[in-house]
């Protein structure tokens, strides 16, 4: 005997339009808050992980700002197609009587084009069917791709954590390459025991369930079950139908898909995860750049690779000068690895002690900032009084860096270049990064 459904069940599939608005609403607002919370997320990848750990981050970077922009796209089409949906039921119910034969046009015509668009109900149907298989494939699809991306995130943080540890960087590579190349096994491996050839064999009746169920569990860690069965019914519904469907149509479908969603990455593309661009981004002393100026720091909309210093000097300001300087992870890591002061022991300790350790650490950095950055203007080495950790905010985050108080900095009126050089290994721009900006000195008011 059938198992018949239930009649509430059958009811609310047949109403299943209002929830879909409700959360298709819900889900456009929340998936346009997508884009800035993977912005933040980047802007912690770059301020806090090495460059190594960078290198990876920069494709699952790539591959959130697909999946965010999907469906953003996704829930967009079908609040468009059900609002249609909607339209049409209305414009059903206040001319029910369809298409009425009248003087406007010839008989011909107009019964051409009831044969061609009188069917209303038909295109009702076919509206609600687009929509909740819209709406439901969606959700499966978002399922695979959120999957996939939790996956990258977690190797991501493990990447970061063995370098922070100073573990072997190979012994990420081993187990990630190991996972994957597990994962695509198993692809493999299912694909081969379902072939006519193969699946009809005892053996392959006994293994082939248990070895996709671990398959599934291995790639799908979270919201499992309701993703499994979402692509279920998506891939056995388009594998009956499969005859039927153009090649052409499938192939200039993904073409459209594909290039729709590189030029959307592709325009917001994070180049600072480039080691090259990273390493000349401040290079350029002919940008005047509110990032660039401590009062101005309120237009700030992005993060400072660069030192920052007052606006406006006057002639007749005092002889020190500050200048903060941003010292992202990548560069931390490279100052206290390149240090000529002897590092401080990292064992944690208790009482007194660990609190010694902690202060003896921070001034082995203020030590080595000093070796790390050097600082001129218009030519001259300036001489750094004093150093100390500080921290900026941007409108994008806060951010670490060294606030240097300059000794006596040689000003001349007008447009002054200040230089600053850190020590940075690049492939393309030697061993140190640079970076310019402009400074106007001007007479005091009072004059």
């Amino acid at each position: 005997m059938k198992n018949r459904k239930p009649r509430w069940l059958r009811k609310l599939e047949r109403e299943s339009w209002q929830a879909e608005l409700l959360i298709s609403g819900a889900a456009i607002l929340g998936s346009f808050q997508l884009p800035d919370l993977i912005h933040r997320l980047e802007n912690y990848a770059l301020l806090n992980l090495p460059q190594e750990a960078l290198n990876v981050s920069l494709y699952a970077s790539l591959y959130w700002r697909g999946f965010a922009y999907g469906l953003i796209i996704l829930f967009l089409l079908h609040f468009a197609v059900r609002a249609l949906w909607i339209g049409m039921i209305g414009l059903n119910s206040v001319y029910p009587d369809g298409f009425t034969p009248n003087e406007m046009s010839s008989r011909d015509l107009q019964e051409k084009m009831r044969a061609e668009y009188g069917d209303v109900d038909g295109l009702i149907n076919r509206l609600d069917r687009s929509a909740s298989g819209m709406f439901g494939n969606g959700f499966a699809i978002a399922g695979v791709f959120l999957n996939i991306g939790l996956v990258l995130l977690v190797g991501i943080v493990l990447y970061s954590l063995l370098l922070r540890f100073y573990l072997p960087e190979n012994l990420f590579v081993i187990v990630a390459v190991g996972l994957i190349a597990t994962i695509m096994l198993l692809g493999v491996l299912n694909t081969v025991l379902s072939l006519p050839s193969m699946r009809e064999r005892e053996w392959v009746k006994r293994w082939h369930f248990p070895i996709l169920m671990f398959s599934n569990r291995m790639t799908y860690l979270v919201n499992h079950h309701y993703t499994v069965t979402g692509m279920n019914l998506v891939v056995s519904a388009k594998a009956a139908k499969q005859k039927t469907r153009s090649p052409l149509r499938m192939i200039g479908l993904g073409i459209v898909v594909s290039s729709v969603g590189g030029i959307l990455i592709a325009t917001t593309l994070r180049l600072e995860f480039y080691e090259h661009y990273y390493a000349r981004t401040a290079d350029d002393a002919s940008l005047v750049y509110p990032c660039r100026y401590a009062d101005r720091m309120g237009d700030c909309d992005k993060l400072l690779y660069g030192p920052v210093v007052p606006t406006y000097v006057w002639a007749e300001a005092p002889t020190l000068l500050p200048v903060w300087v941003p010292l992202p992870e990548r560069e931390i890591r490279y100052l206290e690895d390149n240090c000529s002061v002897p590092a401080v022991d990292y064992e944690a300790e208790t009482g007194p002690e660990r609190h010694v350790r902690r202060r003896d650490r921070r001034r082995r950095f203020l030590d080595c900032a000093r070796e790390h950055i050097t600082v001129s203007i218009n030519g001259t080495v300036q001489e750094v009084r004093s150093l100390r950790r500080a921290y900026r905010s941007s409108n994008d985050s806060e951010q670490f860096g060294v606030e240097l108080l300059l000794e006596r900095p040689e000003l001349q009126p007008g447009d002054n270049v200040l230089h600053v050089a850190t020590r940075f290994e690049s492939e393309d721009y030697g061993n140190q990064r640079d970076a310019r900006l402009p400074i106007y000195v001007g007479p005091s008011l009072d004059n």
